[in-house]
């Protein structure tokens, strides 16, 4: 586990006769063995591109291949850029204490509707997902221009914000994906520092 850059520490193990399972413990990925035979061995496992599990047969040498990829996976998804991360250490959506109760301008109006057309677009041809997911994703950015008009600065934010989010694991978007629908809309709406 060491050389995927994932600690010890971060798995639990279990085990009874003839049979083992290593979880990774903050979330469901697991790798189960059962010894079946002298060298064969049946293989559970709960990778990270899909909430059901994998059975598979095969010999020891075919485990630890197959321990290998899990791992590899694990690890990737875990090391993958998300976006959250532009929360913990960045306001980039000019989140401040004075919109809490602030209208927006006329001017701030026109400028956000266009800054979520743009981030449609944005959306629509550089994400690559279904397309019905896509046009989940778009249809919320749509009900959000509306909402400029009936919300103050601060809340409309906290929607954009909060909407992206709950679609992102309604729709279980791998975290390449979710990372870029962050990166783009801090692209897109780096210029919502509205004045207060």
């Amino acid at each position: 586990m060491r050389e995927a850059g994932l600690n010890v520490v971060d798995f639990e193990v279990s085990g009874i006769y003839k049979e083992f399972k290593v979880k990774y413990r903050y979330d469901y990925f697991s790798f189960s063995i059962s010894r079946l035979d002298l060298q064969k061995y049946s293989i559970g496992v709960l990778p990270v591109n899909s909430t059901k599990t994998v059975t598979e047969r095969g010999d020891w040498e075919y485990l630890k291949t197959r321990y290998k990829i899990w791992v590899d996976q694990l690890s990737k998804e875990l090391d993958t850029p998300t976006g959250w991360e532009h929360f913990q250490s960045e306001n980039y959506l000019g989140l401040e204490r004075q919109d809490l109760n602030v209208p927006f301008t006329s001017d701030e109006k026109k400028q956000t509707r266009n800054d979520l057309n743009s981030y449609s677009q944005y959306v629509h041809h550089q994400l690559n997902i279904g397309a019905g997911d896509k046009r989940i994703i778009l249809e919320k950015l749509e009900e959000l221009s509306s909402k400029v008009d009936e919300m103050n600065k601060f809340d409309w934010k906290s929607l954009l914000v909060g909407t992206l989010a709950n679609v992102i694991m309604v729709l279980g978007l791998p975290s390449e994906v979710s990372g870029m629908i962050w990166e783009g809309l801090k692209n897109t709406f780096g210029g919502l520092r509205i004045n207060g």
